[in-house]
C-alpha cells in the first residue's frame, strides 16, 4: 500500500469531483500503487471484487476518472510476461498538477526501478515488484512492495498453543484418580444380611466378597448399588454352585456322617438334602472321611449332574 496515494486520494481531490463509485475504486489503486501512484495493474474484475462494484460500473468509473484526468495509462510494459489474452491495463495515478496527459511517458526502463517484476496473474491481484520469497508466500522487506488491506497475499499464521506442564500433570493426576464408584468398592464391606445369607447357603461371605470385587473391577462394570449386586451375587453363586463352601476346617474335628454341616453344604449347592439323597450323602461322607477337599466332591458332583443332563 501506498500512504502517498491514500493521502491524495482522500485529501488532495476535491470530494465534489468524484462520485462514490469513483471514490471507492480510487482508494482500491491507490491501494495496489507504488509510492509514486503508479504500476496499477489490477483487472476490472478483481477491482470489482475489492470495490464490491459491478463490472458495469468498474469500466463506467474508470473512463470517466480517465476523462477527468485523475488517472492515466501507464507502463503496459509491466505486464508484458503475462499472457496476451491475460494483460490488464496498467494505470497510474496522476498525482501531480499536471492532469492533461492521458498516458504516462513510457521510460526505456520500468517505472520502478531497480525492481524485479514477479510473475502474476490477473487472478492473483497483487502488484509485487521485489524477488518472491517461495517459503513464505509474499515478499518481506522489500522496497516496492505494495500489499493492500484487501490484498491477496496475506499468510495466515497459525500459533501454537504453549506448553503447559502444570496443566497437563493435573490432567494426568485427574485420569489417575479413583472414580467415585471405584472408591465406593474400595469401602465397601458386606453387612449382616450378607454375612446371615451366606450362612444359610453355606457360603464363605468374605471369600466371595474379594471375589466379588475383583470380578467388577477386572469388567469395569462397578454396580451402582453395591449392597444389592453382592447380594445378587451370593444368591447367583448358591444357584449355580460356583460358591466357595464356608470354612469349616477351621472348627472342631468332624466325622463325616451323611447329615453331618459339611454334607449337608455341599448337598445344598445343588438343591438337594441328605433326607432324599441318603445314599449320595452317605458317598460324600465317606469321600469326606478319605480326605477329599470340598472342592473336589463339588466338582465330582458337578460332572455327575452334567453328564445325567446330556443323558436326558
Amino acid at each position: 500500500m501506498s500512504l502517498q496515494a491514500m493521502n491524495w486520494v482522500l485529501y488532495d481531490i476535491d470530494p465534489d469531483e468524484l462520485e462514490q463509485s469513483e471514490f471507492r475504486i480510487l482508494l482500491v489503486m491507490a491501494d495496489h500503487a507504488d509510492t509514486e501512484g503508479c504500476g496499477v495493474w489490477l483487472g476490472a474484475a478483481k477491482i470489482s471484487k475489492l470495490s464490491r462494484l459491478s463490472l458495469r460500473q468498474v469500466r463506467y468509473a474508470l473512463r470517466h476518472l480517465q476523462d477527468k484526468g485523475i488517472i492515466r495509462r501507464g507502463d503496459q510494459r509491466l505486464v508484458k510476461h503475462l499472457p496476451g489474452n491475460k494483460r490488464p491495463v496498467v494505470y497510474d495515478l496522476v498525482m501531480d498538477e499536471d492532469r492533461g496527459a492521458t498516458v504516462a511517458p513510457q521510460d526505456p526502463e520500468p517505472a520502478r526501478r531497480g525492481a524485479i517484476i514477479a510473475p502474476q496473474t490477473e487472478e492473483q491481484g497483487c502488484n509485487v515488484t521485489a524477488p518472491r520469497n517461495d517459503s513464505l508466500g509474499c515478499n518481506r522487506g522489500a522496497t516496492g512492495v505494495q500489499s493492500g488491506v484487501q490484498s491477496d497475499c496475506t499468510q495466515t499464521q497459525y500459533k501454537e498453543e504453549p506448553y503447559k506442564p502444570r496443566e497437563y500433570a493435573h490432567a494426568r493426576e485427574t485420569q489417575n484418580q479413583p472414580t467415585d464408584r471405584t472408591q465406593a468398592l474400595a469401602d465397601w464391606t458386606p453387612n449382616d444380611t450378607h454375612q446371615a445369607l451366606a450362612d444359610r447357603y453355606g457360603l464363605d461371605c468374605n471369600f466371595e466378597a474379594g471375589k466379588f470385587r475383583d470380578k467388577t473391577l477386572a469388567n469395569d462394570a462397578i454396580p451402582a448399588n453395591l449392597d444389592a449386586a453382592f447380594d445378587l451375587w451370593l444368591k447367583r453363586g448358591y444357584e449355580m454352585g460356583l460358591g466357595k463352601p464356608a470354612d469349616l476346617q477351621d472348627a472342631k474335628p468332624c466325622r463325616h456322617t451323611w447329615k453331618c454341616e459339611h454334607v449337608t453344604a455341599i448337598l445344598r449347592k445343588f438343591d438337594l438334602n441328605p433326607d432324599t439323597s441318603y445314599d449320595l450323602a452317605c458317598g460324600i461322607a465317606a469321600k469326606l472321611k478319605d480326605g477329599v477337599s470340598v472342592d473336589a466332591v463339588c466338582d465330582e458332583l458337578r460332572d455327575m449332574r452334567d453328564d445325567m443332563w446330556e443323558a436326558a
